[in-house]
């Protein structure tokens, strides 16, 4: 299984936008669901105070070419979505993981 995650630095004033962009947008999103297996959007517990939160949103993909697939057609799309929906207020990374 591989995991691709994106980490999702925001500002604490748009939490409640972020979440409810995540349920309303991107876990129905058409376009990228045939490609994971699972979706999932998890809040850092472990944060400094400085106004802002850390979320990550992990797709979950049942092998590497499902994955590849995905990052050939979707990912930059799927990435800019973010970034245009909070220009300024969101700083993201990715990572790729595999469980083993």
């Amino acid at each position: 299984m591989i995991i691709f995650n994106i980490t999702c630095h925001i500002e604490r004033s748009i939490k409640q936008n972020f979440e409810l962009f995540y349920k309303n947008s991107i876990s129905q999103n058409q376009n990228i669901q045939s490609f994971y297996s699972e979706i999932t959007l998890l809040r850092l517990l472990t944060e400094i105070d400085d106004n802002t939160h850390t979320y990550t949103i992990q797709l979950k993909f049942d092998n590497m070419p499902y994955y590849q697939q995905f990052l050939v057609e979707e990912e930059e799309l799927f990435l800019g979505f973010l970034q245009k929906e909070f220009a300024g207020k969101i700083f993201t990374f990715t990572t790729l993981l595999q469980i083993v």
